[in-house]
């Protein structure tokens, strides 16, 4: 008995073929790998006139009608096109009814090898003893791709980053954008695009990515950094602890408490170098509104102090990377510093 197939096996051994097979299901977690997929067999059997030869349809539509309508299209051919794709996704939302006849059609097409006509199902995933999923592994047409995850998200990452221009990101880089976000390989692979189009260069930062993605303080993160700037300890732990059960990322908010320490350095050194306030804020293009709040938290620090803050800041950024104690500890620890570096 023959082993299955990995998926880049798979999927080497159908880019080889002189046609496409009349019918392939496709599974992973995240959208973007099915596309991607989805793509590189378009581009193969259909090339450049592709969109013209694809139908699409979503699971949760394929109704008694919808499957009928399915079968005779998919079972006639076009007259205008020499091949043509019919992508089925959220399979798994099929109706069990409808999933018979859906079966039923694969196998028809299977037996009567239409060379023009291809059906791609794809999901996030079907349990293994459903009779679409069972087909496939039989046919050895089913493309599983394992879920992204640990260091494999990592490397997967790095090639992502690649893909859009960044040859340079260091670990501590990709383990932020992983957080930011959530692990999930979809948002993942949207805010690697996004930083493309930020970065000037091949080089992306921890710090390129807390000025793209976090670029909006909410009225309660400001109050935070208020408490925390005028030593409001207990007000600050309370709020920080708020912010967290609403679903605050950890690492968004570290970003805001660096970038505006950050800030409170540069006014400071600006300030013994006898600049204005009008001079300040033209220097960092800080609106008047904010430089009047920053140059209020500014007063009760020294240079000394703020460079001890960012330290905390950057060690507690690191900490939280390495998940060596919870986020709420961490961040109370941080909270103390800041509030006493005075």
């Amino acid at each position: 008995m023959s082993s299955t197939p990995s998926a880049a096996d798979l999927v080497k051994k159908l880019l080889g073929l002189p046609q496409c097979p009349s019918s392939l299901l496709i599974l992973a977690a995240d959208t973007t790998r099915r596309a991607r997929i989805t793509t590189l067999l378009q581009d193969k059997f259909l090339g450049k006139h592709a969109q013209d030869a694809i139908s699409r349809l979503r699971g949760s539509e394929l109704d008694r009608p919808a499957v009928r309508r399915l079968r005779d299209e998919s079972l006639s051919g076009s007259l205008f096109c020499a091949s043509r794709f019919f992508i089925i996704d959220e399979i798994d939302k099929v109706r069990s009814d409808e999933q018979k006849q859906l079966l039923a059609i694969i196998e028809e097409l299977a037996a009567h090898a239409h060379s023009d006509i291809t059906l791609i199902l794809r999901a996030a995933s079907l349990p293994t003893n459903n009779a679409i999923y069972k087909f496939y592994l039989r046919t050895n047409l089913l493309i599983a791709l394992p879920e992204i995850e640990g260091p494999e998200l990592t490397r997967w990452v790095h090639k992502e980053l690649k893909q859009n221009g960044i040859e340079t990101a260091s670990e501590g880089t990709v383990a932020t954008l992983i957080e930011i976000g959530g692990q999930n390989a979809d948002e993942i692979s949207k805010l690697c695009e996004h930083a493309a189009l930020y970065v000037d260069g091949a080089t992306l930062t921890t710090e390129d990515l807390y000025k793209v993605f976090v670029s909006k303080i909410s009225a309660d993160e400001f109050k935070l950094l208020e408490l925390l700037t005028q030593g409001r300890l207990g007000q600050a732990e309370a709020l920080l602890s708020s912010l967290m059960r609403e679903g605050k990322n950890a690492f968004l908010l570290m970003g805001l408490l660096a970038r505006n320490f950050h800030t409170y350095l540069s006014i400071q050194h600006l300030i013994e170098q006898r600049k204005s306030p009008s001079e300040i804020g033209q220097l960092l293009n800080i609106p008047g509104w904010l430089l009047k709040k920053h140059l209020s938290a500014v007063q009760r620090y020294r240079v000394a102090s703020l460079k001890r803050a960012i330290e905390s800041i950057l060690k507690t950024d690191s900490k939280l990377k390495n998940r060596s104690v919870g986020h709420d500890a961490l961040l109370s620890e941080l909270a103390s510093h800041l509030s006493l570096a005075q």
